[in-house]
């Protein structure tokens, strides 16, 4: 749902699809990034047969789009904009795998992460929380503070949609930090960096994705954090570059991958 300010923006005359995981669907939980990418890449075909298929992905859904654009490639298939937005390559992505947890520990990596995209503090730490009289209050109290905030939830979302948010990012962290690179995609990437705080500011500048293409990585910064980029008012300058782009628009200057 956070992908609908971006989508409304483009304004270009195609199809656009936002593609969720599918255990959001009902289905049986996915394991890994290429399991997911596979998932993905046959639920677009269903849509549109043949390419090019133009392909953006935020933070975690960056390594999801590197991989399906591999899989499009191995199917003969044809992807055209391979579009990075502020996703640590592998290898860059911080941090150690969470065991199963409880859901204290689960809600507690949420708010980290958000604390950390955003920069804010939310104001719930561990105390604040294990004084809460039940589960059911922690849920309402992180749930009400992160819309708030307007964070990963619309307004009228309640605690299931917390619930699968937790499930689903603890997973995606543990997948993204497993995944590893296929091979070098001959295809041209283009990676929009947030110019605000954003978590990988010790990382060099491609994060990671260097060595992920034979062609050239474009690299590109646009206002914003890691969050806010894809939201108004930061979105707009998101949308004008990948409009160019999807036009055949110049690129910037670009390096050579691994260069």
């Amino acid at each position: 749902m956070y992908l609908h300010p971006l989508a409304a923006r483009l304004g270009v005359g195609r199809a656009c699809f936002g593609l969720r995981p599918p255990d959001a669907d009902g289905a049986r939980p996915w394991r890994s990034v290429p399991e997911l990418a596979a998932h993905l890449v046959e639920r677009l075909r269903r849509h549109q047969p043949e390419g090019p298929y133009h392909l953006v992905g935020h933070s975690f859904g960056g390594a999801v789009v590197f991989e399906m654009a591999h899989q499009l490639r191995r199917q003969g298939l044809e992807p055209g904009l391979v579009a990075l937005l502020d996703a640590g390559g592998p290898g860059v992505v911080r941090g150690q795998d969470a065991g199963p947890g409880d859901e204290l520990a689960g809600l507690l990596e949420l708010v980290a992460g958000a604390e950390e995209a955003t920069g804010m503090d939310l104001g719930l730490n561990e105390d604040r929380l294990r004084a809460q009289p039940g589960p059911e209050a922690t849920r309402e109290l992180v749930l009400a503070t992160l819309k708030r905030h307007q964070l990963f939830f619309t307004p009228d979302a309640g605690q299931d949609a917390l619930a699968a948010v937790v499930r689903g990012y603890r997973q995606a962290m543990a997948a993204h930090r497993h995944y590893r690179l296929p091979g070098r995609l001959d295809r041209p990437l283009l990676l929009v960096r947030a110019a605000d705080e954003s978590g990988f500011d010790h990382a060099e500048a491609d994060l990671g994705w260097g060595e992920a293409t034979t062609a050239s990585i474009e690299i590109v910064s646009v206002p914003g954090n890691h969050e806010t980029m894809m939201v108004e008012p930061h979105v707009g300058a998101l949308a004008d570059l990948l409009r160019t782009r999807l036009h055949g628009g110049d690129p910037l200057p670009a390096r050579r991958g691994g260069q």
